[in-house]
């Protein structure tokens, strides 16, 4: 086990351990895509809902980015940080969704696209998400697009955000 991506463990922010067996590398991320969209996979992006879902198995909560009320996001060494505060209806729903599937991979998506991919390890309560991405810079981004204040297309030119 190593140290992973996100926080999933209940209640406050906390670093969660994953599987590098099913996160798809050593260090135990997320995979990463190598290479840049291509201009038809930006495009796409462009016209994709501002949402941020998350998913575990056929279950998943979706939230319009409209209604993220606060993020944050900070260096993790050499790596990003970004904070969500859900809101309050959100957090329940979320809540139940994390109790229900303990044990297993939730994905967080952002437009679409899988930002982490961590093992839920407990029922996550108080509506609060730290997720730690690759790079300052993906998270710099991805703050941007759930602020509002870029559209999904910016998440196009990070290629270890692009799936």
């Amino acid at each position: 086990m190593v140290l992973a991506s996100c926080a999933l463990v209940g209640g406050a922010f906390a670093q969660d351990l994953i599987s590098p067996a099913i996160a798809g590398l050593p260090d135990g991320s997320p995979p990463r895509r190598t290479a840049p969209m291509s201009s038809a996979e930006i495009e796409a992006l462009a016209r994709a809902p501002a949402v941020l879902r998350f998913a575990v198995g056929f279950a998943a909560l979706d939230l319009p980015v409209a209604e993220v009320p606060r993020v944050t996001f900070d260096r993790a060494g050499p790596r990003g940080m970004v904070y969500l505060s859900l809101p309050e209806h959100v957090a329940s729903r979320f809540y139940a969704l994390t109790a229900g599937h303990v044990g297993q991979v939730m994905e967080v998506q952002l437009c679409g696209i899988v930002l982490n991919a961590p093992t839920i390890m407990s029922a996550i309560s108080g509506g609060r998400v730290q997720l730690l991405l690759h790079t300052y810079e993906e998270a710099r981004i991805a703050v941007e697009v759930l602020s509002g204040r870029q559209p999904c297309a910016a998440l196009g030119g990070l290629p270890a955000l692009a799936q």
